[in-house]
């Protein structure tokens, strides 16, 4: 459009346009990215989403999952309650995560999976471990009002709780672009599921590198865990209050 109206009005040089921000909210590259991207950082598009500068800085991989999730799925009393509920557990995650510079990657049908990256929140001059320490406090302190609230329409409880539980690692992840889809490759991530899987409901479990990171932090407490893999590995790592 800019181009043709040059034409028409004979002018030499192409005139600067700028956008205003709901024109800016509906370019290609905000609707591409604002499902993965905190919502502040999308003005800064160009320097918050650097592919290269992503991958080659520490990220902190968050892995969320509901404990007994199948219980809520057979026992919550109408499917649109249980509907209900879990997009507000959804909306409520991904809120936390944009206030808190995080990456949102996806939904797992009953969890998620995001990352705090070093160079993302240095761009807003914020230390990408407290963001997730903030992150982690404000998720469980939501996430246990949602339960107990979502757990008054569940015709049978388990007798082991029903809440999130979460693991983390930290290390270099790759950050891409593939046929349209967030791609993130990193064995912190497999790590984070894993830890995930070993943490009971209600608690943070953290790997030791990310254990040693945190160890310093002000309001801040760990406790050595012991847990497996599926295949029977053992390994050592850290419950965070």
């Amino acid at each position: 459009m800019k181009i043709y109206l040059s034409k028409e009005v004979a002018l030499e040089t192409l005139p600067p346009i700028a956008l205003s921000t709901e024109e800016f909210e509906h370019t290609e590259k905000y609707l591409r990215w604002q499902p993965h991207l905190p919502r502040v950082s999308m003005y800064w598009y160009d320097r918050a989403f650097n592919f290269p500068k992503l991958s080659s800085t520490e990220t902190i991989v968050v892995y969320g999952d509901i404990r007994r999730s199948q219980d809520l799925m057979v026992y919550t009393i109408g499917y649109e309650r249980f509907e209900e509920m879990m997009i507000r557990f959804f909306d409520s995650v991904r809120k936390v995560f944009d206030t808190n510079l995080g990456i949102f990657d996806k939904f797992t049908g009953d969890g998620f999976l995001g990352y705090f990256n070093e160079y993302l929140c240095s761009q807003k001059r914020e230390d990408f471990l407290q963001c997730f320490i903030r992150f982690s406090k404000q998720c469980m302190e939501t996430c246990y009002s949602l339960f107990d609230d979502w757990k008054k329409s569940v015709r049978k409880l388990p007798e082991e709780d029903i809440m999130l539980s979460i693991g983390a690692d930290v290390g270099q992840i790759h950050f891409g672009d593939r046929y349209g889809h967030l791609i993130c490759i990193g064995d912190a991530i497999v790590w984070a599921q894993r830890m995930c899987a070993a943490a009971p409901a209600g608690t943070i479990y953290v790997n030791n590198i990310l254990a040693n990171l945190l160890k310093d932090k002000e309001g801040i407490e760990l406790s050595p865990v012991a847990g497996k893999t599926k295949t029977g590995e053992s390994f050592l790592s850290s419950r965070m209050k």
